[in-house]
């Protein structure tokens, strides 16, 4: 898989289209700051979110929103050291391989400072990796031990630290000055404080031996007829473009081998890609103030593949609506999508 690009707008060819907005950042989430940055400025992207420590100042950037994250040494949580029981010291970590996302030279003070010469990155960090996601999959796969924000490392866990590192990952939405902001940076600067997405998911699994709880049951209303709307096609790359996005590398998503040897034909597209995908032909010019999604997954989207969509001339807040194959007869997911009405002005 290659995700070397000689720059951002490179690696934005062919996926974004115009009206979109892009926000991707450093310390530990995405990025290289000094690319980003001159990708803002050639207007490629609208904004990006990053490690303030690692933005140098300028007169034509503006910073806005700036939130902190916990950082600290996290390890898997069957990591020896975390059998210990106790706080650790930097000699223990540095028996171990060290991983870290580029560090600014603040955070390289703040290490040394607090564990002394020994702990300055470039002679303790033995990983180093532009993404998080990459070092994150090695420290669950290994005894290594990452650097980086806590929330950016999903199913890793802290090391107690004797002293503690107190460390905090200082992030800021970064934009051009004097551009025009895009309208959806103005919902996303709006609604920065309100939550944007919660989701309930229910997993299957076929075999139980001894089920519990009521026997599940298709939720989405009554079974109205569907008309074909159009189609669309999931290229046989769509499960490696999609995994940076989602952290999902499954490897049923990303090769035809790697998905045959866990028992599919060919690799499969990711079920939220698919559900995405419709939903972005569905959706209206404009903002959707507020709206629920059920979607139950029925088959895989082997890729290469064209599907269609198909939609039932529902209520005028909702929407039934398929996933099919290119003949419209194997549906591979169904939802129904209920907009919340504009509120009546008085």
């Amino acid at each position: 898989m290659n995700k070397v690009y000689p720059s951002a707008a490179a690696a934005l060819e062919g996926v974004v289209a115009d009206g979109q907005l892009i926000a991707v950042g450093g310390f530990g989430l995405c990025g290289i700051p000094e690319a980003l940055i001159d990708a803002l400025r050639e207007q490629h992207l609208d904004a990006a979110v990053l490690d303030l420590r690692s933005v140098r100042p300028a007169a034509d950037l503006e910073i806005a929103q700036t939130f902190e994250l916990a950082a600290g040494f996290l390890v898997r949580p069957e990591h020896p050291l975390m059998q210990l029981g106790r706080p650790v010291g930097i000699d223990e970590v540095l028996a171990y391989p060290v991983a870290s996302t580029p560090l600014s030279d603040e955070v390289a003070r703040l290490l040394i400072g607090r564990y002394g010469p020994q702990a300055n990155p470039d002679d303790m960090v033995t990983l180093r990796s532009d993404e998080t996601l990459n070092i994150v999959e090695v420290a669950r796969r290994s005894d290594a031990i990452v650097l980086t924000a806590n929330a950016a490392a999903q199913g890793l866990v802290p090391l107690d630290m004797a002293p503690a590192l107190d460390a905090t990952a200082r992030f800021g939405l970064v934009t051009l000055g004097q551009r025009q902001e895009a309208p959806a940076l103005r919902i996303l600067r709006e609604t920065s404080d309100e939550c944007l997405w919660e989701a309930t998911q229910t997993l299957l699994r076929m075999g139980v031996l001894a089920p519990v709880g009521r026997p599940f049951e298709i939720e989405l209303g009554p079974d109205l007829p569907l008309i074909r709307q159009t189609e669309f096609d999931a290229p046989a790359d769509i499960g490696r473009r999609y995994a940076p996005v989602s952290g999902d590398f499954n490897p049923i998503h990303l090769w035809p081998l790697t998905a045959k040897v866990l028992g599919f034909r060919r690799a499969i597209a990711h079920g939220l890609w698919t559900q995405a995908r419709a939903l972005a032909m569905l959706q209206p010019d404009g903002v959707l103030p507020q709206a629920s999604l059920q979607t139950v997954f029925k088959r895989p989207l082997l890729l290469p593949v064209q599907a269609t969509l198909w939609q039932a001339a529902s209520a005028p807040n909702e929407q039934l609506f398929e996933v099919r194959d290119a003949a419209g007869q194997v549906p591979h997911l169904r939802a129904r999508l209920t907009r919340t009405p504009h509120p009546v002005q008085p």
